[in-house]
């Protein structure tokens, strides 16, 4: 009797191990599978202008629900505090001063002749040869020449405009083509969102990419009817609701489409709030300064990311990292090649993620234009030069001999200075600053 139950226990455990093993496997070759790649991208964003981030009145339950489910990075930061720059650096990887995408009068304009150059490679181009269908929907303002637009820069599919929507005349384009001129921009992010949702659903049996640069809360404020008056922060409030409306679409889509568990979904800002617009720009929270600055407030971004699959939910990153780590991330989430024929500025920050690192790097060079500002070397950060009100009639630049110093994790505001108490860090900032600009390669200013 007593053999006869040891041996049914033996033949219990054996039966349990091996139905934990097929889960633990299924479970392996879920993360192991190529994950679809949603990129969600706002425009003139500010720190604190999301209910996740801090804002008391615009609400924002789509985003905050995909940072309890994600995780919330709190330190995460752009590469130039205005367009062009900033979406040239997402796309390739590399800061603007490497591909060219600075200088001149900083952004694109309707009378640009130029764009992110062919020779490049693209986050879209990397994904493409993993067999990934891709898709640029929404503001691309890397070039609005045909050779430029998305559909020359590896993407499949483009429904979008091609610069901001403050420039005249804005044209909306299907792939390379003009099919409206001056469309009703109180309809884009509903529009934007109709067409990501249909190339999802279009593409849910393959890996996919889709980029979603938002046109707004980018100046003029446009929302539509059924937002509009629905923020108790103005129409700012309203256009930013939207913008979480669709996220919330997308992610409902995801999730009738079975297709939540292995999407890596990730939302951040180009840069900082356009201050000098007052009410109609945005806020940056508890950090100094905005748009066109080097401030924290110009290049320190909300950011979100949810990845079922990998990612632990309802946790905060205080890690830093940059949009420069998309491409490398992407690329080592999809099984891609990260090109060893040029300088990356990026790391492939999936360990942090995971929980498996607590660092990837801990350098951030703030560059406007072609000059570079400021560095950030862990805790440390060191202003060489600052400029206040860049987009404003009273903009003041200063430079800074010995460099301001701020330690932006205790002082996120940088309000005090510790040059005089720690002149053996700005020596070794001063040491990384002559180290990196020695490296530079010989790329000539592209934006006229």
């Amino acid at each position: 009797m007593n053999i006869f139950i040891n041996n049914s226990i033996f033949f219990v455990l054996i039966i349990f191990i091996i139905a934990s093993s097929c889960v633990n496997s299924s479970d392996q070759e879920k993360i192991n599978e190529k994950p679809n790649i949603i990129l969600l991208f706002a425009d003139d964003l500010g720190y604190g202008d999301l209910g996740v981030f801090g804002h008391p009145t615009i609400k924002t339950p789509n985003l905050d629900q995909l940072a309890s489910e994600g995780v919330k990075l709190t330190q995460f930061y752009v590469a130039a505090s205005i367009c062009t720059p900033s979406r040239a650096a997402l796309m390739t990887g590399r800061l603007p001063i490497r591909n060219g995408m600075c200088g001149g009068r900083g952004v694109f304009f309707p009378d640009t002749e130029g764009g992110l150059p062919q020779e490049e490679i693209t986050i879209a181009e990397v994904l493409k040869e993993q067999g990934y269908a891709t898709a640029c929907i929404g503001k691309w303002h890397l070039g609005h020449k045909p050779e430029y637009l998305p559909p020359n820069q590896g993407f499949d599919y483009y429904f979008g405009i091609p610069y901001s929507n403050d420039m005249s005349p804005v044209p909306l384009i299907l792939g390379t083509e003009i099919i409206e001129e001056g469309p009703d921009q109180a309809q884009l992010t509903k529009r934007y969102t109709e067409h990501a949702l249909r190339f999802i659903e279009e593409n849910s049996e393959s890996p996919f990419f889709l980029y979603l640069p938002y046109t707004f809360p980018h100046v003029p404020l446009y929302a539509s009817a059924e937002f509009e008056g629905t923020s108790d922060r103005g129409l700012y409030g309203d256009v930013v609701q939207e913008i979480d409306w669709s996220v919330g679409e997308i992610m409902k889509t995801l999730k009738e489409s079975n297709l939540e568990e292995n999407t890596f979904v990730f939302f951040t800002s180009d840069n900082g709030p356009w201050l000098v617009m007052k009410e109609r720009g945005g806020s940056a929270g508890m950090l100094f300064e905005g748009k066109g600055s080097t401030w924290e407030g110009g290049m320190r971004e909300p950011a979100i990311a949810k990845y079922p699959a990998a990612i632990e939910p309802g946790w905060m990153c205080s890690a830093v990292s940059t949009t420069l780590d998309l491409f490398p991330t992407f690329a080592v989430l999809a099984g891609g090649i990260i090109p060893q024929d040029r300088v990356l500025d990026g790391a492939n920050i999936l360990p942090v993620l995971t929980k498996k690192k607590t660092v990837a790097k801990d350098t951030v060079f703030y560059y406007k234009g072609q000059q570079l500002y400021a560095i950030r070397k862990g805790p440390w950060k060191a202003h060489f030069i600052t400029v206040i009100r860049p987009y404003g009639p009273d903009g003041i630049t200063e430079s800074h001999e010995p460099p301001l110093l701020f330690n932006v994790e205790t002082d996120p505001s940088e309000k005090y200075d510790k040059a005089e108490e720690y002149p053996e860090i700005i020596t070794s900032i001063l040491k990384i600053k002559e180290h990196h600009e020695a490296g530079l390669e010989g790329v000539p200013t592209r934006i006229k």
